[in-house]
């Protein structure tokens, strides 16, 4: 992968290039947030950069042979380290066991969750780590001699799952061998062994700006620029949020989320059994996608709430429905309503039956929306 073709983290880009240039590279880098906004390519960019053979204009070429290899993760100088279990085949749980997996994985869904990673590997019912045996792996294949490169390069992805094995790795990341770097990437710092931190230059990844994250949609992704300006409004500068509602963009418009908003209104349970039904017949993506859209549309509901708020723009038909839904809910209900949203992505990502948890959004936001009806209605006079 090209920097140019990383969204965003423009300045990080640019330090790092600078850095190789002056040879004055950190060691052990931790790239930290969400795995949306992209600490993963970010790594494989600037890794691809300092392998490459001709660089040019502060990027990798390309097309050279070590490009092509970093591109397609087969370089023998590049290793990596991810979450997994262990393989049926296998007497170890090392990531090796999962090369082929991880591949197809990077190629298609670079800013792709661990979550995601997990259940392609069919981790439904399993709890993914990095293992004592992968931490030993890491130590003994940095100690042998770089085959191609000048540098050699160990990523670790989601190093959260390193929980106290990471006590193994700390002599080696403080002391690599030469010219041998780690990028460490993580979305929680706190599960984040602390000398690990303190081993690591920490960057913070950023959310990508909205033009342009917005042009790299149309340039990368052949987006339509209407397409491309409505869902980065959504994604909130999250450019994997982005690319998962543009896979998904016949499932997370405004029509099936007022849908189920008539339906949780009317209190009706054959209806809400029976959406929740429909719900569970989309893909993963497409359910997550459907909840994003409608954490916009709440948000939006409480921005146009507040009239001293800047308001959060929405097509006219569905400025009218928040307006309408808006007269239900309390900025508090609202609120309360967009907690319920925010909790069914992080259990749907975690493997909940979808099926249950749509109808448990149903119920609860239905009983807000009575809440709030009653509270409205006027009560007669005491004789």
């Amino acid at each position: 992968m090209q920097l140019m073709q990383v969204m965003g983290q423009d300045d990080t880009k640019k330090m790092m290039v600078n850095a190789i240039a002056e040879d004055r590279l950190a060691h052990a880098f931790l790239l930290l947030g969400h795995p949306g906004f992209g600490g993963l390519p970010l790594a494989l960019g600037i890794t691809q950069y300092l392998m490459c053979e001709n660089r040019q204009g502060g990027d990798s070429c390309g097309t050279c042979p070590a490009c092509i290899k970093v591109s397609q993760c087969i370089h023998p100088d590049l290793h990596f380290t991810f979450p997994s279990f262990k393989a049926k085949s296998s007497k170890s749980a090392t990531s090796l066991d999962w090369m082929k997996e991880w591949r197809s994985f990077v190629a298609n869904s670079p800013y792709g969750t661990d979550q995601e990673w997990l259940l392609q590997l069919g981790g439904e019912n399993k709890q993914g780590n990095i293992s004592r045996d992968e931490c030993v792996r890491i130590v003994k294949t940095l100690g042998l001699k770089a085959f191609e490169s000048e540098y050699r390069v160990q990523i670790i992805w989601m190093a959260e799952y390193l929980a106290k094995e990471g006590n193994r790795l700390l002599k080696i990341i403080e002391e690599p061998p030469e010219k041998t770097l780690f990028f460490l990437i993580a979305a929680d710092e706190d599960k984040v062994l602390n000398t690990i931190l303190s081993r690591c230059q920490i960057i913070r990844m950023k959310p990508v700006p909205a033009e342009v994250l917005t042009k790299q949609l149309m340039a990368q992704h052949q987006a339509s620029q209407q397409d491309a300006e409505r869902i980065v409004g959504i994604a909130r500068g999250n450019p994997g949020t982005a690319i998962s509602l543009l896979a998904a963009a016949d499932v997370f418009g405004a029509a099936s989320w007022l849908d189920w908003m008539r339906i949780v209104y009317k209190r009706n349970p054959a209806e809400m059994v029976q959406f929740a039904d429909q719900f569970a017949q989309y893909s993963r993506e497409s359910q997550k996608a459907f909840l994003n859209y409608g954490l916009h549309f709440m948000r939006a509901l409480i921005a146009n709430q507040n009239a001293t708020g800047s308001r959060v723009e929405l097509p006219a038909k569905e400025q009218k429905a928040a307006e309408k839904i808006g007269e239900m809910l309390s900025p508090d209900a609202a609120f309360q309503a967009i907690s319920l949203v925010e909790e069914s992505i992080y259990h749907l990502e975690r493997y909940a039956n979808p099926r249950l948890v749509m109808l448990d959004n149903s119920i609860r936001i239905s009983l807000l929306m009575a809440t709030q009806r009653r509270s409205m209605t006027p009560k007669k006079a005491s004789a």
